[in-house]
């Protein structure tokens, strides 16, 4: 039976946990080494079945493989974009029971009777590492000093880990991904911030050759230098193929690799870069952003070749639209940033249409809420340096102040504001007060969505509109 259809056949006969058992108890190494593949590295075998001597690439963690030998097709099912998907049960039910899967079912009701729930002993000759876990004693670390944390981006984006960059629509994101890719190529500030010299990868599915080469070289003429420098940055327009990284298996719904996320993967591996940037989520994410489950297998996908090869990957994507209005810059589950060690937001300047903010919305790492200001000039972003005079907590402090003491007072007065626009959108009408205190209207917005964040006031619906009221604590 094929792997698709057992795999119905399994959900149909409600059977499905003693699959996720066998799963759990064997991994895949141990089931290619009993069923005759060769080991050929630490995570690649070649397939007995192959006469070409085509590869099976093993995954992070050892739950699943992808075969590229198409005579490996009935122990699995085929993906997107070719290469055979299977599990650990898959190898057992191809190699041990012809591809019976009533016998390979069978099988396992005997290694795990419903009254019991033992270890499966079907390989008697596993391998010695198996399923041991290494535990250390904390004391072991006396007297040794910890490993200094890798950067890309100081305190912004963390090497061996997954960020995430969210951006309006038309905010310049993949401009400013490109420009950071040709800052840690040529080892020069980006918009002001050290980086970390070294290889970098663009793939995009948004932006076609010809955009990317207007791009690259209106970057060139901001940093002065020639395009031919850019010998350590290498990219690829994906525009009108199928981007995808993964596929939802087609039951469980769990998340599996595509060829070409082997693909990346295999480059990052041999050309050891020190950033990879995948623009946009969007385009290569298969399932609902709304499910945090699927959030966080992606996420987790795309770490594994993160830590393997000491690489930081950063992922664009655009906010929805209850994201611009909170001032989270978020879309679909938390999930998404739950998973991630660190978050950046882009958006536009309101006083400035050629102005930019980057915000560090979320870091593991390092104090959030930092923002770097920008200036789009002639297809390039310049640092604004000229903007952040004042101490960034305590300009924040003070704005959060004086935007709850205006909203009393318009309060008092039966004036209404909302987070929304207009003419009382309350960042407009505050900047324009005379109690202000000097703060901007971009200052009043972005002390706004602190305290929505806060859960320092809400919006409430009145008959004719919504309006901003503070929270009073019960």
């Amino acid at each position: 039976m094929h792997y698709l259809d057992r795999r119905t056949a399994i959900a149909n006969a409600n059977e499905p946990t003693l699959i996720e058992k066998f799963n759990r108890d064997h991994s895949i190494c141990e089931m290619l080494e009993k069923f005759g593949y060769e080991k050929a590295s630490e995570d690649e075998w070649i397939s007995p079945n192959s006469s070409s001597g085509h590869k099976v690439k093993v995954w992070s963690g050892g739950t699943h493989l992808t075969s590229l030998s198409t005579s490996d097709i009935g122990i699995g099912v085929e993906g997107k974009n070719g290469g055979i998907n299977a599990d650990a049960f898959s190898l057992l039910q191809y190699y041990q029971f012809g591809g019976d899967m009533k016998n390979a079912i069978e099988h396992l009701k005997t290694i795990y009777p419903r009254s019991k729930h033992e270890p499966s002993a079907i390989l008697k000759e596993q391998s010695p590492q198996g399923n041991a876990i290494s535990w250390k004693k904390a004391s072991e670390l006396k007297d040794k000093c910890p490993p200094e944390r890798q950067w890309v981006v100081h305190e912004w984006i963390p090497s061996n880990q997954v960020t995430l960059l969210y951006g309006d629509g038309g905010t310049g994101k993949s401009l400013l991904a490109q420009q950071l890719c040709a800052s840690v190529a040529l080892d020069k500030p980006w918009i002001g911030l050290p980086v970390k010299e070294g290889n970098a990868l663009y793939l995009t599915a948004e932006d076609d050759e010809d955009e990317l080469h207007r791009r690259f070289d209106a970057i060139a003429n901001g940093m002065m230098i020639d395009v031919g420098r850019l010998s350590q940055l290498e990219y690829t327009s994906l525009v009108g193929s199928d981007a995808l990284l993964a596929v939802q298996e087609p039951v469980h719904k769990q998340l599996m690799p595509t060829n070409l996320l082997m693909a990346v993967e295999q480059k990052i591996a041999e050309t050891k870069p020190n950033l990879t940037v995948i623009d946009t989520l969007a385009d290569v994410f298969p399932g609902d952003e709304n499910q945090r489950v699927l959030a966080r297998q992606f996420i987790s996908l795309l770490r594994g070749p993160a830590v393997q090869h000491n690489c930081a990957i950063l992922v664009l994507a655009h906010p929805s639209l209850t994201g611009i209005n909170s001032g989270t810059g978020t879309s679909g589950s938390t999930g998404w940033n739950n998973s991630v060690r660190s978050r950046m937001y882009l958006r536009r300047d309101l006083e400035d249409e050629n102005k930019r903010i980057l915000q560090l919305a979320k870091s593991n790492y390092s104090k959030i809420g930092t923002e770097v200001k920008m200036l789009w000039t002639c297809g390039y972003f310049e640092h604004d340096g000229t903007t952040t005079t004042l101490d960034n907590k305590a300009a924040s402090a003070m704005a959060k102040r004086v935007f709850l003491e205006l909203l009393r007072k318009y309060t008092e007065q039966g004036r209404t504001v909302n987070a929304n626009g207009g003419s009382n959108y309350a960042p407009k009408a505050f900047a324009e007060d005379p109690l202000s205190e000097g703060i901007t209207k971009n200052g009043f917005r972005t002390a706004m969505r602190s305290l929505f964040h806060e859960g320092k006031i809400t919006n409430e619906q009145s008959k004719r509109a919504t309006c901003i009221i503070e929270k009073v604590n019960e």
